[in-house]
């Protein structure tokens, strides 16, 4: 009679356990769904010169990067890229900010200007007649795990055809 109160009590241990595994591992996801970065731009403003213009900016950036997570994002650098659309070889990274960590409801002000002697440098260096411009955000998630957000913004092929690349939303992350 006591072998089977040990099955018994063996069999409700094991479903306890199996039930707390399910519920940590289902806690685990809601958790990290809470927890994750939401960096959003706001008033963002992107303004191309033209090629033939050579005295105003080829591009003029103006943004802020709020937090609107739970907790502090720790951003290891905002850059803007610019250079060929696809590949990465071939593109100049401008660094705008260094490290920095955004309370939750935090704005930080983002502005950068890039001149057509930099494009032109840029094409000469990479045997390139485009010019694309993406901003580029290092940020740590909440495990540590650093991670890229890309936003293309605005590009110029030739010598004279402005690309608008049209960002969907004002989500980074």
């Amino acid at each position: 009679m006591t072998i089977y109160f040990s099955i018994a009590s063996l069999v409700i241990s094991i479903i306890s356990i199996t039930i707390a595994i399910i519920s940590f591992r289902r806690t685990k996801i809601f958790q990290d769904y809470e927890y994750m970065p939401r960096l959003q731009l706001l008033d963002e403003k992107v303004v191309g010169g033209t090629p033939s213009g050579k005295n105003s900016p080829a591009l003029t950036y103006n943004a802020k990067v709020e937090n609107r997570g739970l907790k502090p994002i720790k951003i290891d650098s905002l850059n803007m890229d610019y250079g060929d659309k696809t590949d990465q070889r071939k593109r100049v990274s401008r660094h705008i900010e260094g490290e920095i960590f955004v309370s939750p409801g935090q704005c930080h002000p983002v502005s950068v200007i890039v001149t057509w002697d930099d494009v032109d440098e840029m094409k000469k260096r990479f045997n390139i007649n485009d010019c694309h411009f993406t901003l580029k955000t290092l940020y740590h998630s909440p495990d540590g795990e650093v991670k890229i957000s890309l936003r293309p913004l605005i590009g110029f092929t030739g010598p004279s055809s402005i690309v608008s690349h049209v960002p969907k939303g004002n989500c980074l992350t």
